[in-house]
This record gives C-alpha cells, sequence and structure tokens, in this order.
C-alpha cells in the first residue's frame, strides 16, 4: 500500500484504507467489499458496517463484552463474550430472523 498525506492507503488494484485523524481505520475496502467504522467520544469502536459478498452487516459494539449485529436488514445476532487473561473463553450468541415464528 501506497500511504498518502490525506490519510489513505492505497494498492493498484483499487483496495484502500481510509484513517481517522487518531490513527484508526476509518473505511476498509476490499475489490467490491467493504467495511465501515465509527467511534465514540473515547476513541473506542461503537458501530461497524460490512458487506463481503452479498451479506451485509450492521455491528453496534456495547462496551467490551456485548454487541449486537445484524445479517442482511432481517437476522439480528446478539453476541456476549466472557474474557479471562485477555482472551475470549466463553462466548453467547442468540438469534431473531425478522418475521420467522418462535
Amino acid at each position: 500500500m501506497n500511504c498518502r498525506g490525506d490519510g489513505t492507503a492505497a494498492c493498484a488494484n483499487g483496495d484502500s484504507i481510509e484513517w481517522t485523524s487518531f490513527n484508526k481505520p476509518r473505511q476498509v475496502n476490499y475489490g467490491s467489499d467493504f467495511a465501515t467504522f465509527d467511534y465514540g467520544p473515547e476513541r473506542r469502536l461503537v458501530n461497524q458496517r460490512s458487506m463481503a459478498g452479498r451479506v451485509t452487516r450492521d455491528t453496534q459494539y456495547i462496551g467490551a463484552h456485548f454487541e449486537r449485529f445484524i445479517e442482511n436488514g432481517n437476522k439480528t445476532n446478539w453476541r456476549a463474550n466472557i474474557f479471562a487473561n485477555g482472551r475470549v473463553v466463553y462466548q453467547l450468541i442468540e438469534h431473531q430472523t425478522i418475521g420467522a415464528c418462535s
């Protein structure tokens, strides 16, 4: 990647990374796939939107241990992480599909 003075990096094939003023990625483009990132006042990741192939995912990070992500606009997932020594040792994921019977 070639770094430019405007906070971006680009490859000859069109892939690119755009950085925030505080040195975290704002957007990553990889072919037709992408990810965008939003940060809170303490520069912690709070939202991520990505598309890989035909799958879109919107993720909200709620503290260090909990996140909610929606896939393709109709499947909501909740993920809770339990850490020990800085690593995830247990993960619980629950799913809900909009319009599905419970």
